[in-house]
Parts: structure tokens; C-alpha cells; sequence
């Protein structure tokens, strides 16, 4: 049988007799195989022997019962053949099954013959084309015949003593004789046969050596060391076989590929056929292409199964084959070698080659089970495929479903669901797999089989036929169909074959299909055949008489993909999983398995791809990263698979404390003394976020090029030192480096070397605010970029540019930049690369007012990043994403994505980054009304961006800074901070910057009692954030201008402001600034006296004021609820709103003081009036503790003056003394102007109770003065009220006739109608007594009665009416 010589695999068939060749087996196994294994695993072959007679003690076991399992392992392992002979025969069947006889027609009219002459004849002998493949050797006679006389038998045909006993002497002599004569004719014609034979190795020490060189010879021959095998012809063998398998069990699907083929003359969008695990897709596709191909005028059909080996399920694996095929098939070959390693260039040179292919003639590409792919580099998500195929291409593919689907539609892909079969193609399926073993079923059988539902699955019905065609008992096959169908689906029916071959295959071996399933499920590209079998034994391998039973009757179950087995269908590996490893431990168990199995062995290329991803799914950090650390893996794995070791230390440093640079400490320390790793441990410290760390590394790299005289390799190690200088913020530094990258470039006329360098100086010179000089880098190297046709350095220049222009608040040019970034990067075909275009879309579009979008974006960048352990890209994407989510309010998700951020900088040492997380941080904490905290972060920002030189950094800080101390009653000190910030933004041609500046100033000048000024301010902001189209400053800027409005009484011009806020916020989301404007309508509601409108704006407040956390919202929209309440005379809701105000208050701590007081006011009112004076005393008592022991001033003379007040209504004058004192004391301290008016204000009333004039009067001047300054209309009215009774005792009746008016004046205003009724009937008892103007103080004395009433206050009704009784009994007029 000729070998086809692009497989990689070698299958070394051992056949020899049982007893006597024992020493020879040990000395092939243990000396001999491991080392043709090992040169075979250099050269990316795979190497595996198959002794079915190695390891087992029981002749009978090893011989009889084995027959039909040496005939198949025979045929899988051709043409490979090593026979050993020594003098014995070997053990005769009595009998051969006439099942194998059926099968095998050359064993007719063979009988008397040894299993041993069997194997030879069916494997060599009868099979010329074995030539060159097939090694005999015969052992010396001389060597049994000198073994000891008691051991001698084992070695030398004689009668056993059993056939002696049976037989008789004489007989069972003439049958050893026959059987020596048998044994002396095998060696005749085997010497005859032409195959190579070794006659007469003198002892099995000497058959070691002979074996190794013939079998070293023919691995040199068929895979010489230094001429691989063309690679591309390789994967094509190993495809074809793929296809062919499926081709021919394909049936039906008619349909289908009709549809195929429609779709492909249509025209139109890529095609995905979808189905179910099992459906037929592989096969539909194998059966689809071959037509397509038979075709003569078809296109170029290149077919890529995902499946068909570990190395076709890596996405850069398939590039690199189409690459090559293309290439081939237009006449332009390519060097596979020459590719280039990293995605992004790798996606380009497919996307070249399709275009190129697809201008010389039609091109189909079919690749089948998309959803099989390695999870890496974005793979499922087609990150490999061009997002656009270039004209003249085709692209038909197929996945189960997940990502490849959902990648897919969003594509605009069109999708082909695989039909199920229909019953006549059930039934040639059922009739042709059987027919492959010369069986058949009844008509009643196949009609219950054809007729379930179940069996519309290719693969289910395919894998109960397999169980029946290895069922022996006709009798029973109607159970055995009736068992197997009553599984629901194909993981069920996985289970019950699984159970199956746990009672065929485990007499031997207890656990063999669980554990040899389970090291399948845990190989990350699966396992060699001899490394299963040495994880499955113990000290040995296990012998390949216990495992060959179960592989060959697991054969349609399992793949053989470039030498390593795995399972061939996914729903087996799910019965797997649920049926031995259930849970989390369980997998990570059966992952350490292989790990240390894997860490047993020398290094080599199996070791790199599955030690490191073992440990990582195994959860053992310490190990991982001692590995990791050690150079000849680093290097190795660096080669290999540098994002699996990208990915893998990130998984080590996000769960355990073990980091990189303590790893790799040494080399850090003596880079000298590690060359072999010095490289590559600075490129993967400073890729994964550690560039101060590796600096040293880089300057030696730099040093070491500069003493070789290398420009070439000087230029790379300046770019990357340069990469870490700039990583750690040394922007002087890395511009050196950068500007001598650019010099080696200018001097070797290397264009494309000199982009890139123009490229990192741009980067430098935009971290340093250079952005004059940044553009003209990046001019220069975009223009390189256009001529050379480098689309992946166009766009990453279109990118920086981008970022220059949003730098500068150019949203125009920025989104300019970045539209053409991903045009370009959709050109490449380069998803990493749109991602980043979309990221930095997305920050245009949430500076412009549309949150929700840019968030989408950037979720997908952060899940990138995340998977690829960028943590640079993810500091920066954090920081991002923060931003958007302040805007929308969501302070928590803000503060937790703005504090990793900051963790990252901090380890990354980017001050830089640092200094913005900072800032988002202290405005995060503003906005919840944490002052104290944004002030704090505010102080550790401002140096940082000073040393920097960050001065956009600078200006952001003072403006924030500006309104803390607005904020605080400093207006002043605020505008001058603003001054400077409007300075800065002028100096940075930031006019929106500026915008901000004009707006916030105008907040500080109405402060400072300047409303035209303000708005002048106000309206010169307006006019710029117009200009620049800016919705979000704009809802700013609108509220500022309504607030003003409302305050200076132009209701009209503010509800026209705030319609226009609202839209833009709901429009853009901005629920921070929808909350402040629903609360300001509702004050136009107010002015309106829509209390029903003013209600449903604030609850709507109230409610995104508690999703977003934005407390200081939530407190002003409580308190307005009270007023809602009122005027509707809704006592128990202005309670409840009240309690809830002040418990949120509360949470503020000293931020709320000013709240917390304010709602002790209106507590001081409502709850003695609901006659829970009770409640109220227990709320002081309790709100005094907490601040006494807060030291909370401010409340707690608001408590002192209240409990006063309470005190003086009860008679308790005692009391009342000492806690007017101290709430006097504190208010002044604190400035608590509520309870300076509340403690000054009883202290008058009570000396003028006293009778004590001139004591009262100058308190209650101060109650005056105080509320009028603090705008407390209570204590106002209070103080006018009593200040009029003064001005009475004096006699001075109009005085406090013009107090009364105007204390009813501002009860009218304020809506105090208890206060009003008090007004009302003091002026009009004063008025009465005036001369001639009794009617008019009756007048309002009826007034004030009549309002009493309408409010239930029945008592004071009363009263007012018995004053106006005695007054009306009065002589005169």
C-alpha cells in the first residue's frame, strides 16, 4: 500500500509471538520508541506503536480473542510493519468467526495457521505495496538455546504440558513438530518476500539498536530534518480525507444544496448553513463543494474543515493555508514561513491575497464549523475574516450557532438552515452504514428506526446504527433500537453509548472510558495516542490490548487530527462532561491531570501548547508562573503562541498574587546573562502594562544592537524602548529614542521603518500637548502610509489624528479621522482594528450627547482587551466608559470602572492615566455631593498634571475646583480660579473648554448678586457651544439660564429654557441633567399652580435621582415633594417625603447638614400640628447624639433651638434658657442661619413675653435681618410679627401696622397660611384701635376667621371672632 507522503503520522504495527519476546518488547518500549517519538515530534510527526501483545500476562487473552481487533489495528496503522521472530510459532485458533471470515475473504480455506503468521500475512505478505515500510527480524536460534534449561521452554516450540496431558507424549510431539515446521516455512517465505529482513540478531540488547537505525532511516527518508514536507499539501491531504469521510456517508440533502447553489449564482452576502450539532452540515458542505468543483466552468473552490485537524481549528493556521492556496492557484506562490505571526498583519495578507485572486477569476471559500475554532484572537467572532470581501469573492460557511452566528448577522450575512432528513433518506442511510459491515436490518426494524423523530439527525441516527452494527444478538436488537431512541437528544444518546462502553471495556481496566474520555475533554488540540495511553497507565503506558477494544469501537465517535485524537462531535464531549466532570473542581481536576503529566515531560512542541494552557484552566497560578519564568519555556512558548502566554500571565496576575516582574527577575537584573529571553521578557512586560519595569531590559537591548552594529535591530529595540519611556510618561526621553529611530530610518531610505518612527513621535508629541507638532508627524507618516500602500499604519495614523482633533475639541475633524480609520480597517478585513475605530467613535459620540451608542462600543473594546490582557488599552477604555457613565448619572458603575482604571495606571506607573482617573473620581464625588472627597482627589490630581505639563489637565481641575469654592459661599475665590481656567483653554484653542469657563463664571457672578452680568456670561457660553454643536454643555448651559430666569421671575422665559434641556437630555440620556430639570419645571409648575404637574415632574425626578445615586438630587426633590404635599394638603405625604428626605440627608453627612436643617424647619411645623410632638422630640434627641458625636454644629444647634422652641410652648422656660444659649453658640460657629434666627428669634419673643422691650426688640431686629439675608420666610414672618407687638406696646400703631402688611404679604407669597391667619387678625386688632378705622380692622379680623375655618383651625376662629366681639362692643367709632 503506497503512504501518502504529506500525512504526518507514523503507525508502527508490532506483531510477534506472546512468551518469548517479551525481553525484546521491553527493550523497543523502553528504549527505542521514546527516542523515534521524540525525532518524530521535532519534526511535526506524529509517532505511536500498537503492541497488542505488550503488557499482557495471559496468552489465551492476548491471542484468541484478539484476532479480529489485530486485523483492524493492522489496516490503521499500514503501512507501517515490524515483525520479530524467534522459535516459536505461536498460539492456532481453534476456530476463526465466520462474521471475520465474511469481512476478510482471504481467511477462506486458511486454517491451522497462528495468530502471529495471520497478522504477518495480512499486514505484509499478501500486500506487496508494503514494500519500504514492513521490517522483519529473526532472531539467532543460538541465543534460546542458551538460555537456563528450566526457562529454555518459553523460548523454544515444544509440547506444553497441558497438550502432554491431554494428548499424549507422542501426540502433542507430532503437533509441536508440525508447528516448528509451520514457523521454519513463515521464515522461508519471509526471507523470499523481498521485505527487508535482520536474520539472526544475536539477543534482543542487539534488536534495539537495528530497529532504531531501519526505522530512523525511514523517518529520515520520509521526513528529512531539513527539508519539511510542503505544508500546504500536508493540510490538503488531511482535508480531502475530512471531506471524503463525510462525502461518503452523505445521503439526501438534495435541497440544500440546491440552495447552495443558488445562492452562489445570486450573488449577495456571505451564506452560513446553520443546524443543530449532527445535522449533515460537514457532510452538506464536503458533497456541495465537490460539485461545485466538478463544475468546468466553476470558480476556484478552496475548502477549509475546521475539524480536520487541531491545527485547522487555529484561525491564523487557516489564514495561513489560504493565503498559500490562493497563491498556488494563481500562480504566485507563497512562503507560509514568510507570513507574518501577529493577527492584524496576518488578516491583511489574506485579505491581499483574496483580492489579488478574486481580479483573476471567480473565488469560493467554504470553511465548515466556525464554531469549532480556538478561542483566540477574537476567532468565533470571524475577527479573521475581512468584514468586506473583496469583489470577485465568495464565502460559504457553517457553524452550530454562538458567536459565529451572531458575528455573522451582524455582518449582514444571509443563513441557510440545514434541513433534517427525510424518511427515504433515513432509510438509505441505514442501508448503506450497515452494508460497510455486511449486515442489514429487517423492514420492521428499519421502519422503527426510519419512522422516530430523532433520527431526522444524520448524527444520531448514525450513532445507533454503530451501536447496532457492534451488537452480536440478533435476537435482542428490537430492545437494544428501543433503548437507544428513548434518548431525548444527542447528548442523552452520547450517555447511554457511554454506559455501553463502560460495561464492554473495563474488565481489564476499571475506569478506562472515564478516564481516557476525560483527557480527551481536557487536551486543549487533543492527545497523541501515546500520550493517552501513558496517562492512562501507571508506571507504564497502558497496553494497547486494553485500549484498541474501546478505540475501535469508538471510531466513529473520535478524530485522529494530525496525529492527536479528539472527539469528532461536540454533543459526546457535553455527555462527557455531564456525565464524570459535573462541576467546577471536577474539570479542573481532569485539566491538572494532563498538567502534570505534560510537566513531567522534556520540553518540546506538545509540552508548549498544552502545559501552560493546562495550569491556567486548572487554576494552578504559582505553578504557572514558575513555568512561565522558566527561559527555555518563555522562549519557546514566546514563539510559539504569544497571546496564549499574553493571556495566560494575565490570568496568573487577576488571580493570584504573582506578577511578571517578580518572575522574571533575574533577567531584569543580568539581561547579559539571559539572551536567550532578554527580548522577549521586555516586549511581554512592556505589551502587559510593566513598562518602567522593563526599561532597563530596553536600554540594554538598545546597547547590545548599538556594540553589533545592527541599525536594523537598534531601530527596533529604540522603538520599543521608546514604547516604555512613553508608557511611563518620560515623554522628553521617548521622543530621543523616537527621533534616533527616525534618523537610522531617514539614513537606510527605509520608508516604511520611517513611518512607524514618525508614527511614535506623533504618539510623544501629543502627550506632551504638542498638537501642532503631533500633526505634522503624523502628516508626514500618513502620506508614507498612502504611498506604500500600508493600510495598517494609514489607519493608525488616521487614528492618532483623530485623537489630536478630539484633544482639541475638533469634533468635526475627529470624526473625520475616525470614519476613515474604519473604512480603512474594514479594507484590512481587521475586526481588533474597527473595534478601536469604534472606540474612539464612541468617545465623539458621548462628548456629543449620545451615551447609550458610545457605550455599546466601548463594551465590545473592553471585552477585547480583556481577553488579550491589554491593560493598557484598558485603563484607557475604563476611563472612557467612566466618562460616558457620569453623564448618564450612573455614579456607581462611573466610580468602579474609573477606580480599576486608576489601579491599572497605578501599576502601569501612567501618571497620565492616573491624573484622569483622579479627575473623573473627584467629579464622580461632587456630583453625589462628597465634596470633601472631590476636593481630596482634586489635591492629588493638580500636581500631577503640573508635572506633566498636562495643561488641559490643569484647566479641568481649576474649573472643578472653581465650583467647589462657588459651592462652598466663596464665589470669589471662584471666579478667580475660573479666570485662570479660561486662560489656559484660550492658551489650548479649547473653545469649548472656554465655553465651560464662561458658564461656570456666570454661576459665581449671579453669587456674588450680579444676575446681568451672569447672564451676560451665560449667553456668551451659549452662543459657543451652539456654534460647536455640543448638546451636552448645551442642557447645562439652558438649566443655569432657566434657574436664573425663575429666580429673577420670568417664569415664561424659563419653562421655554428648560423644554429645550429636557429634550436634549432624554434625547441623549443625560438623566443627571433630566433629574435638575424636571425639578426646575416643576418650580414653573408651581409659579403656575399646576400642583398636579408639579407632582408628576418630581416623582419622576425622585425616581432617576435613586437609579442614578445622585443623592443631593434626591434630597432637593424630597423637599419639593413636602411643598407638593402641602398645597394639596396632604399632611401624611409631606410627612412621609419628609422622613425620607431627611434619612437620605442624613446619608450625605456633612454635605447634607444644610438639608438636614432645613427639614428640621419643616418638622418644627408639621408634626406638632399632626399632634406628634412626641415623634418630633424623640427625631431631635436622636439627630443631637449623632451630631455631638459627629461634631455637626450646624445640626446640632437646629436640634438645641428646636427643643427651645418646644421647651417655650410648653411653659418649660427653665429649660428653654440654657438651650437657646448653645444653639446660639453653635448656629454663629456654623453659620447655621435657620437656627441663629430660631435661637435669637425665642430669645425676643420670651423678653417680650417678660414685658422686657428693649431687651426683645434688638433679637428680633437680628431674627429679621438674618432671615431676610438667608431667605428663611418663617423666621421673617415671625420676627415681622413680634416686632410689630413690640412696636403696639410703644404705641406705635402704624409701624406695626406696616410690619403686619407686609408679614401677610409674605404669607401670601410663601403659602403660610397658619402664619397669614396670625397676621391677619394681629393687623386687623391693631388697625381696629387706630381713630376711624374700627370698620377696616374688623374687616380683616372677619377675614381672619373666615381663613381659620377654611383650614380647620376651629380654636382660633373662635378666638379671632370673641376679639372682634369685644372690639365691635368698643364706644365710639
Amino acid at each position: 500500500m503506497p503512504i501518502d507522503e504529506r500525512s504526518r503520522t507514523i503507525r508502527v504495527f508490532i506483531s510477534s509471538t506472546f512468551r518469548d519476546m517479551q525481553a525484546e518488547r521491553e527493550e523497543l518500549v523502553k528504549r527505542v520508541f521514546p527516542e523515534l517519538r521524540r525525532r518524530c515530534e521535532e519534526r511535526g510527526v506524529a509517532w505511536s506503536e500498537v503492541d497488542l501483545r505488550w503488557g499482557v500476562t495471559d496468552e489465551e487473552k492476548a491471542e484468541g480473542a484478539v484476532l479480529p481487533i489485530c486485523l483492524a489495528e493492522i489496516e490503521r496503522s499500514r503501512p507501517y510493519f515490524v515483525g520479530l521472530i524467534g522459535d516459536r510459532y505461536g498460539w492456532i485458533p481453534d476456530e476463526i468467526d465466520t462474521d471475520l471470515r465474511t469481512q476478510e475473504s482471504w481467511l477462506d480455506g486458511v486454517t491451522g495457521r497462528s495468530v502471529t503468521e495471520l497478522e504477518i500475512l495480512h499486514g505484509v505478505l499478501n500486500d506487496p505495496t508494503m514494500a519500504g515500510h514492513a521490517f522483519f527480524y529473526l532472531r539467532d536460534p543460538a541465543w534460546a538455546q542458551a538460555q537456563p534449561v528450566d526457562e529454555r521452554a518459553t523460548y523454544l516450540e515444544a509440547a506444553s504440558p497441558e497438550e502432554v496431558a491431554d494428548l499424549g507424549p507422542e501426540e502433542a510431539e507430532a503437533r509441536a513438530e508440525a508447528r516448528r515446521a509451520l514457523l521454519a516455512d513463515l521464515k522461508d517465505r519471509i526471507r523470499a518476500s523481498g521485505f527487508p529482513v535482520v536474520d539472526g540478531y544475536a539477543d534482543p540488547e542487539a534488536l534495539g539498536p537495528q530497529v532504531l537505525e531501519d526505522l530512523g532511516a525511514l523517518v529520515d527518508q520520509l521526513f528529512p530534518a531539513d527539508q519539511p514536507p510542503d505544508p500546504l499539501d500536508r493540510q490538503r491531504a488531511e482535508h480531502d480525507a475530512y471531506a471524503a469521510a463525510r462525502f461518503g456517508l452523505h445521503v439526501g440533502g438534495e435541497a440544500d444544496r440546491a440552495s447552495l447553489h443558488a445562492h452562489l449564482a445570486a450573488g449577495g452576502p456571505p451564506l452560513l448553513v446553520v443546524g443543530p450539532s449532527g445535522t449533515g452540515k460537514s457532510a452538506l458542505l464536503a458533497t456541495w463543494a465537490a460539485e461545485a468543483e466538478a463544475d468546468p466552468a466553476a470558480p476556484l473552490v478552496v475548502t477549509h474543515f475546521v475539524g480536520a485537524s487541531s491545527e485547522a481549528a487555529d484561525a491564523a493556521a487557516l489564514s495561513r493555508r489560504l493565503v498559500g492556496e490562493l497563491g498556488r492557484a494563481t500562480g504566485a506562490p507563497v512562503d507560509l514561513d514568510a507570513l507574518p505571526a501577529e493577527p492584524d498583519a496576518l488578516r491583511t495578507a489574506l485579505t491581499d491575497a483574496l483580492r489579488r485572486a478574486g481580479e483573476l477569476r471567480p473565488v469560493v471559500l467554504v470553511v465548515d464549523g466556525l464554531d469549532q475554532l480556538d478561542d483566540r484572537d477574537n476567532a468565533p467572532d470571524l475577527a479573521f475574516l475581512p468584514f468586506e470581501l473583496p469583489a470577485g469573492v465568495r464565502l460559504v460557511a457553517s457553524a452550530v450557532g454562538g458567536r459565529p452566528l451572531e458575528a455573522a448577522l451582524a455582518r449582514g450575512w444571509a443563513t441557510h438552515a440545514v434541513s433534517p432528513l427525510d424518511p427515504d433518506a433515513r432509510r438509505e442511510l441505514v442501508s448503506a452504514f450497515l452494508a460497510r459491515s455486511s449486515k442489514r436490518l429487517g423492514p420492521e426494524l428499519t421502519d422503527r428506526l426510519v419512522d422516530h423523530p430523532s433520527t431526522a439527525n444524520p448524527l444520531y441516527l448514525r450513532t445507533v446504527l454503530d451501536e447496532l452494527r457492534q451488537h452480536g444478538d440478533h435476537f435482542t436488537l428490537g430492545e437494544v433500537i428501543d433503548g437507544y431512541l428513548a434518548a431525548p437528544d444527542l447528548p442523552g444518546l452520547f450517555a447511554a453509548v457511554l454506559a455501553r462502553w463502560e460495561r464492554d471495556f473495563e474488565r481489564d481496566r476499571p475506569g478506562l472510558v472515564r478516564d481516557a474520555l476525560t483527557a480527551l475533554w481536557a487536551a486543549r488540540r487533543g492527545l497523541a495516542e501515546p500520550e493517552l495511553l501513558d496517562v492512562l497507565g501507571a508506571d507504564e503506558p497502558l497496553p494497547h490490548a486494553i485500549w484498541s477494544p474501546l478505540f475501535l469501537a469508538a471510531g466513529e465517535s473520535l478524530a485522529l487530527r494530525a496525529g492527536l485524537l479528539g472527539f469528532l462531535h461536540e454533543p459526546l464531549r457535553t455527555a462527557v462532561a455531564a456525565r464524570w466532570l459535573p462541576t467546577d473542581e471536577d474539570r479542573a481536576a481532569a485539566h491538572q491531570r494532563l498538567a502534570d503529566y505534560f510537566d513531567r515531560r522534556p520540553l518540546g512542541p506538545r509540552v508548549v501548547a498544552e502545559l501552560p494552557w493546562q495550569l491556567q484552566r486548572a487554576g494552578a497560578w504559582d505553578v504557572l508562573a514558575d513555568r512561565l519564568a522558566r527561559p527555555d519555556l518563555l522562549a519557546a512558548a514566546y514563539r510559539a503562541d504569544l497571546p496564549g502566554v499574553r493571556a495566560a500571565w494575565a490570568a496568573v496576575e487577576g488571580a493570584s498574587d504573582r506578577r511578571m516582574v517578580t518572575a522574571y527577575a533575574d533577567v531584569l537584573t543580568d539581561p547579559a546573562g539571559h539572551p536567550e529571553v532578554a527580548w522577549e521578557v521586555a516586549r511581554l512586560l512592556t505589551d502587559a502594562g510593566h513598562p518602567a519595569e522593563a526599561l532597563a531590559l530596553h536600554r540594554h537591548l538598545v546597547g547590545s544592537a548599538r556594540s553589533e552594529g545592527n541599525e536594523r535591530r537598534l531601530a527596533a529595540a529604540l522603538a520599543n524602548l521608546g514604547a516604555a519611556l512613553l508608557g511611563g510618561d518620560d515623554v522628553g526621553d521617548a521622543l530621543a529614542a523616537f527621533d534616533e529611530q527616525e534618523q537610522i530610518a531617514r539614513r537606510l531610505g527605509d520608508d516604511a521603518l520611517l513611518q512607524v518612527a514618525l508614527g511614535n513621535q506623533g504618539a510623544a508629541l501629543r502627550a506632551r500637548a504638542d498638537h501642532a507638532g503631533a500633526l505634522a508627524k503624523m502628516a508626514e507618516e500618513e502620506a508614507i502610509c498612502r504611498r506604500l500602500g500600508d493600510l495598517a499604519g494609514l489607519q493608525a495614523s488616521l487614528s492618532n489624528q483623530g485623537a489630536v482633533a478630539l484633544d482639541q475639541r475638533d469634533y468635526g475633524t475627529a470624526t473625520a479621522r475616525f470614519d476613515e480609520q474604519e473604512r480603512v480597517a474594514r479594507q484590512l478585513g481587521d475586526a481588533t482594528l474597527v473595534n478601536r475605530a469604534l472606540a474612539n467613535q464612541a468617545q465623539v459620540l458621548a462628548d456629543r450627547g449620545d451615551p447609550e451608542a458610545a457605550l455599546v462600543l466601548l463594551a465590545r473594546q473592553e471585552r477585547e482587551c480583556r481577553e488579550h490582557g491589554d491593560r493598557a488599552g484598558l485603563s484607557a477604555n475604563l476611563v472612557s466608559r467612566a466618562s460616558v457613565l457620569l453623564v448618564q448619572g450612573r455614579f456607581p458603575e462611573a466610580e468602579a470602572a474609573a477606580a480599576e482604571a486608576g489601579e491599572l495606571a497605578r501599576r502601569l506607573s501612567s501618571e497620565s492615566t492616573l491624573a484622569r482617573t483622579l479627575f473623573l473620581r473627584a467629579t464622580i464625588a461632587h456630583q453625589r455631593g462628597d465634596r470633601a472627597t472631590a476636593a481630596a482627589l482634586l489635591d492629588e490630581h493638580r500636581p500631577l498634571v503640573e508635572a506633566l505639563g498636562d495643561r488641559s489637565g490643569l484647566a479641568l481641575a481649576l474649573g472643578e475646583r472653581a465650583t467647589l469654592e462657588r459651592e462652598a459661599g466663596d464665589p470669589t475665590a471662584a471666579l478667580a480660579l475660573h479666570a485662570e481656567e479660561q486662560r489656559l483653554y484660550a492658551e489650548l484653542g479649547d473653545r469649548s473648554g472656554v465655553a465651560t469657563s464662561l458658564s461656570n463664571q456666570g454661576l459665581a457672578r449671579h453669587a456674588l448678586g450680579d444676575p446681568a452680568g451672569a447672564a451676560a456670561l451665560l449667553a456668551q457660553a451659549e452662543a459657543i457651544i451652539r456654534e460647536l454643536e455640543l448638546p451636552a454643555m448645551l442642557q447645562v448651559t439652558l438649566g443655569n439660564r432657566a434657574a436664573f430666569l425663575l429666580q429673577a421671575g420670568d417664569v415664561a422665559g424659563a419653562a421655554t429654557a428648560l423644554a429645550e434641556q429636557e429634550a436634549i437630555c432624554r434625547q441623549t440620556g443625560n438623566r443627571v441633567g433630566l433629574a435638575a430639570c424636571l425639578g426646575n419645571q416643576a418650580l414653573v409648575a408651581q409659579a403656575h399652580g399646576d400642583v398636579a404637574r408639579m407632582q408628576a415632574l418630581l416623582t419622576e425626578q425622585e425616581r432617576i435621582c435613586r437609579e442614578v445615586g445622585d443623592r443631593p438630587g434626591l434630597v432637593n426633590a424630597l423637599g419639593n415633594l413636602v411643598t407638593c404635599a402641602v398645597a394639596s394638603n396632604d399632611a401624611p405625604g409631606a410627612l412621609r417625603h419628609l422622613d425620607a428626605q431627611l434619612a437620605e440627608a442624613r446619608q450625605l453627612g456633612p454635605e447634607g447638614s444644610a438639608a438636614v436643617v432645613t427639614n428640621l424647619t419643616v418638622q418644627m411645623r408639621m408634626r406638632p400640628a399632626l399632634g406628634d410632638v412626641t415623634g418630633l422630640h424623640a427625631l431631635l434627641v436622636d439627630l443631637e447624639a449623632t451630631a455631638r458625636t459627629g461634631g455637626d454644629d450646624a445640626v446640632l444647634a437646629q436640634c438645641l433651638a428646636i427643643r427651645a422652641t418646644m421647651a417655650l410652648g410648653a411653659g418649660d422656660v427653665a429649660s428653654a434658657g440654657p438651650l437657646l444659649a448653645e444653639a446660639e453658640d453653635r448656629a454663629r460657629r456654623s453659620g447655621n442661619a435657620h437656627a441663629l434666627q430660631l435661637a435669637v428669634g425665642n430669645r425676643g419673643l420670651l423678653a417680650l413675653q417678660q414685658g422686657q422691650l428693649d431687651a426683645a426688640e434688638p433679637l428680633l431686629a437680628e431674627q429679621e435681618r438674618v432671615s431676610r439675608a438667608a431667605g428663611i420666610p418663617e423666621g421673617l414672618s415671625a420676627a415681622l410679627g413680634n416686632l410689630a407687638i413690640v412696636a403696639q406696646h410703644r404705641g406705635d400703631g402704624p409701624r406695626a401696622i406696616a410690619l403686619l402688611t407686609e408679614q401677610e404679604q409674605l404669607c401670601r407669597q410663601t403659602g403660610d397660611v397658619q402664619s397669614l391667619v396670625l397676621a391677619l387678625a394681629n393687623r386687623g386688632e391693631v388697625t381696629a384701635r387706630q381713630p376711624g378705622r374700627r370698620t377696616e380692622g374688623l374687616a380683616l379680623l372677619d377675614e381672619a376667621a373666615a381663613t381659620a375655618n377654611q383650614i380647620g383651625w376651629a380654636p382660633m376662629a373662635a378666638q379671632i371672632q370673641q376679639l372682634a366681639a369685644q372690639l365691635r362692643a368698643l364706644p365710639g367709632s
